[in-house]
């Protein structure tokens, strides 16, 4: 007896689908029959008539103008990331402490 319920429970759900998706069919077949939410196509793609020109003098300004920009930053990027030491008196200022020998540079 409980089988030929479950079985019975089963066929409604499947027959509730299948009533669900024919009205769905059903509906859409009437929207396409009306255009309705049918796509149509307004105007074709076309290619350019005239080839695009780059503008050569804005393109060298901008240029100029973000590599001034670009090596002004990287010159005081490099300045506060350089920890060298090249004089002895800037390591007395530094670590606080006498110099007592030196290496000169040879020419």
């Amino acid at each position: 007896m409980k089988e030929l319920d479950r079985q019975v429970k089963i066929n409604e759900d499947n027959y509730q689908l299948y009533l669900k998706k024919m009205e769905e069919a059903r509906i859409s077949t009437a929207m396409d029959s009306q255009k309705i939410a049918s796509i149509s196509i307004v105007e074709p793609a076309q290619a350019p008539l005239n080839p695009v020109k780059p503008n050569i003098v804005l393109n060298i300004i901008l240029s100029l103008l973000l590599g001034a920009c670009a090596s002004i930053g990287l010159a005081f990027a490099l300045e506060y990331f350089n920890h060298t030491f090249n004089k002895p008196e800037d390591v007395e200022q530094h670590a606080s402490m006498r110099v007592l020998a030196a290496i000169r540079s040879i020419k």
